[in-house]
């Protein structure tokens, strides 16, 4: 049992001696790619969990590589489950005007509920206080 308990201890010392140098970078690429220090630095976090959870797998003499490709999974994966999001949310949307314009609701689609109109020049025009240019970013905040 000891000798396990001391294997571990190898494994994350060798792991925190090869990987941790290149936190910086790692992080550096994760701001970048996610656009947020939040999301970067859960990202950084995925990608040392992910890559300490397979160091027994790395084989070779290039460290970095392997973390920025491990960070650019997690990326893509994080990309991946915010798409289905938001296209779970747009479809709903869609259904919803459809089903509106078949007559099957008295409910207009979002759009129309907030700007009144279904362009966004007809919802400028509407409001005497919107500047032209801000008309569909109101109806998308509205």
């Amino acid at each position: 049992m000891a000798g396990y308990a001391d294997g571990e201890h190898d494994r994350a010392r060798r792991f925190r001696d090869a990987a941790l140098p290149y936190v910086d970078d790692v992080f550096t690429l994760a701001r970048y790619l996610m656009r947020n220090v939040s999301d970067a630095e859960d990202a950084v976090q995925e990608c040392y969990l992910r890559a300490l959870r397979h160091f027994d797998t790395y084989r070779g003499p290039a460290m970095k590589p392997w973390l920025l490709t491990i960070l650019r999974n997690v990326c893509n994966a994080e990309f991946a489950r915010r798409g289905k999001q938001e296209l779970s949310t747009e479809c709903s949307a869609e259904k919803e005007a459809e089903t509106y314009r078949c007559g099957r609701s008295r409910r207009p689609p979002p759009k129309q509920r907030c700007c009144g109109s279904t362009t966004t020049t007809q919802s400028a025009s509407s409001s005497p206080r919107c500047p032209n240019s801000f008309a569909r970013l109101l109806c998308c905040v509205r």
